[in-house]
């Protein structure tokens, strides 16, 4: 397949580098520093679990343009980055499918207004890391394979597709008939997790120690989650209906202790969590919108909202002091 990976951040370096080792002809969009970057030294990646290095010499460019042709444009761009791309992918009318790969509660909407229902599929990675310098550092989430799908309904040909071909590149893939829905039930699951990390300052170690603060984070998706079926969505995946429906809390409590307390739970959750504020209040505001909180139905996903807005305020103050 010829495809475009528009932005070369930890997802797109990962899965840009991983398709073009398995033969397909891939380009990887980049700008700033990190276009220059990776003209210099090429994709460079580190596996969290074996410490191996890779260096993949990707193809690079620096914008897609309206008369370039790719099977299929990869999108893993964050939450708040999603605006600014619209525009060229809507261009880019020789593309037939263009995969968005972000977190998002309401913005399906948003993604068929500019480029066309015909032309979406959404998906979400199956991998987490971080970038240091020239080096993305990443580790493969087995509890979360690759997801994708078509909006809604059962899986098309090139869904199907696109499912093999990155199976052949070493991802493990899950495809859902209902992915708006798998989506925002993600969505519900992050923003708890990122409200309870962000009481504990981003601090993955110390939310651990804290048996208040997970408490309130089990409580927390168990309201979202409920929610979400009283508004007619399908039920969360089994897993999630597992660790926070079924099991006792205590056992729930003492599960996410041992993930949090662990180098997984830094790689998987507090990295991320610690750059991406912006992203996070934006998820947390579509989410918010969507299950109609209120503090007397789910007062702790409430109180885990608060704390999102509480960090990304302080971040912006903290951002405003060193621009001026």
């Amino acid at each position: 397949m010829r495809i475009l990976v528009y932005g070369a951040g930890v997802q797109g370096s990962l899965y840009g580098a991983k398709l073009h080792e398995a033969g397909h002809k891939v380009a990887l969009l980049a700008r700033g520093s990190r276009l220059a970057n990776l003209h210099a030294h090429g994709v460079i990646l580190e596996d969290l679990t074996t410490k191996r290095r890779t260096v993949t010499p990707v193809p690079i460019v620096d914008r897609l343009a309206p008369g370039d042709t790719y099977d299929l444009v990869m999108v893993p761009v964050r939450r708040e980055q999603v605006a600014e791309v619209l525009r060229p992918l809507a261009a880019a009318v020789r593309v037939p499918t263009v995969l968005f790969m972000h977190n998002h509660a309401g913005g399906t909407e948003q993604l068929i207004a500019a480029v066309g229902r015909e032309r979406v599929l959404l998906g979400f990675p199956g991998a987490s890391g971080s970038r240091e310098g020239a080096v993305v550092k990443y580790l493969l989430i087995p509890q979360q394979p690759t997801t994708l799908g078509e909006i809604e309904g059962p899986p098309t040909p090139r869904v199907q597709e696109i499912a093999e071909v990155l199976r052949d590149a070493g991802f493990t893939v899950a495809i859902s008939q209902s992915m708006d829905a798998w989506l925002k039930t993600h969505a519900v699951f992050v923003t708890a997790v990122c409200g309870a990390l962000y009481c504990a300052g981003g601090d993955n170690y110390q939310l651990a120690r804290s048996t208040k603060t997970l408490a309130l984070f089990a409580d927390g998706v168990h309201e979202g989650l409920r929610l979400l079926r009283t508004l007619g969505f399908p039920p969360a995946p089994l897993n999630l209906r597992a660790i926070f429906t079924w099991m006792p809390r205590g056992v729930t409590i003492a599960y996410w202790r041992r993930l949090f307390g662990s180098a997984r739970g830094q790689y998987y959750f507090a990295e991320h969590a610690r750059v991406a504020w912006a992203e996070m209040k934006m998820l947390s505001e579509e989410v918010r919108a969507v299950l109609s909180v209120s503090a007397t139905k789910e007062p702790a996903f409430v109180r885990l909202c608060a704390a999102i807005d509480s960090y990304a305020a302080t971040q912006m103050g903290h951002e405003s002091g060193r621009s001026a």
